[in-house]
C-alpha cells in the first residue's frame, strides 16, 4: 500500500545528517552572521599562511632563521595579481 507518510525507517535515515547539519550551524552561527553583516573574509590571511608554508617547505635546510624571515618579507613586497 502506498501512502504519503514516511516510514519510521525513512525517518531514521535522514534524521542523523540533519541533526549534524544543525549542530554545525549552531557552532558557526557567529561567523556566518558576521560575514552577512560586514562581508569580510579571511581569504588574504589564508593565502599568506599558504605562502609561508610553501616557503618553509622550500627552505628546508636553511642554516639560519633570519634568511627564512627575509624570504617571507621579500615575498610580501612583490606585487601579486588579486
Amino acid at each position: 500500500m502506498i501512502t504519503n507518510k514516511p516510514s519510521p525507517r525513512t525517518k531514521k535515515s535522514w534524521k542523523a545528517p540533519l541533526t549534524s547539519f544543525v549542530k554545525m550551524l549552531e557552532k558557526r552561527i557567529c561567523g556566518i552572521m558576521s560575514y552577512a553583516e560586514f562581508r569580510i573574509t579571511s581569504g588574504k590571511v589564508e593565502a599568506t599562511n599558504r605562502v609561508i608554508k610553501t616557503i618553509r617547505r622550500q627552505a628546508y635546510g636553511f642554516n639560519d632563521d633570519e634568511y627564512f624571515f627575509l624570504r617571507i618579507i621579500d615575498h610580501s613586497r612583490k606585487s601579486h595579481p588579486t
